[in-house]
């Protein structure tokens, strides 16, 4: 299981993932119903401490983006190293979500 620490980015409630996002997570999933049955369309993965990301996690990470869509939310991602984010770039999952 990886480890997950809750807390708030510029307002935003945020999920942040240390070391590695490689297999589904029902710790996230808990966290972004949770977020999604209290009524906020807003939630951010802070990735500092993120050093790689499988397609596990990548089917992960669409998926909440449907869930946000589906109620005019907005998933957003902090502190991402230049490695994952040009990775994110070239699968062009990051059209779905904004860098703060």
């Amino acid at each position: 299981m990886s480890k997950i620490k809750r807390g708030v980015v510029d307002g935003k409630d945020s999920i942040e993932i240390f070391e590695a996002f490689s297999y589904f997570d029902q710790k996230i999933e808990d966290i972004v119903n949770e977020i999604i049955d209290r009524g906020d369309k807003e939630l951010v993965f802070n990735c500092k401490h993120l050093s790689y990301i499988t397609s596990a996690g990548i089917g992960q990470i669409f998926k909440i983006i449907k869930r946000f869509k589906k109620i005019d939310g907005q998933l957003y991602i902090c502190n991402i190293s230049e490695d994952i984010r040009e990775y994110f770039q070239d699968i062009t999952i990051d059209k779905y979500f904004k860098y703060i």
